[in-house]
């Protein structure tokens, strides 16, 4: 997250009178949701081929964040359905990495099971968070503890 973020600060500072037209990047919506308020403060446009966090649709907090895919909300409405309808699940456990992607994630769950008809909806969403580091090796006892949890 911090490379590209000191990639492009210091590409913007090397060359203040030459701006980039727009941004194409990032992948990960941890790394896009703080890449696009540095690119908005500057008047950048930032186009997305992966973020799919919910957060990154607030236009006020992102107005020139654009992504190439859809939103987790949608993925999240047809999650819920397919677990309710085909499954048949009343209770629902979500285990989500803490960062942008998963807590989004976790918040579409959450509103697309309770924007369902009475009857037809997940009575109960309960998240567990737990941290997660890129090519670290982790103490494992948060995520055991999440999964616990869920039982």
């Amino acid at each position: 997250q911090t490379v590209a973020l000191d990639t492009f600060s210091r590409s913007f500072l090397e060359n203040p009178d030459q701006p980039p037209s727009a941004v194409f990047g990032a992948w990960r919506s941890a790394v896009s949701v703080p890449l696009a308020i540095l690119t908005g403060v500057l008047g950048i446009p930032q186009f997305s081929p992966l973020s799919t966090s919910t957060e990154l649709d607030d236009k006020v907090q992102y107005p020139l964040f654009s992504r190439l895919i859809p939103s987790d909300a949608g993925t999240a409405r047809a999650t819920v359905a397919y677990f309710r309808n085909r499954l048949d699940l009343s209770f629902l456990g979500v285990l989500y990495v803490n960062d942008a992607y998963g807590s989004a994630f976790h918040a579409a769950i959450q509103e697309a099971a309770a924007d369902r008809e009475e009857g037809d909806r997940i009575e109960e969403v309960k998240g567990y968070s737990f941290s997660y580091s890129e090519g670290v090796a982790d103490d494992t006892s948060e995520l055991e503890l999440a999964i616990k949890q869920l039982k």
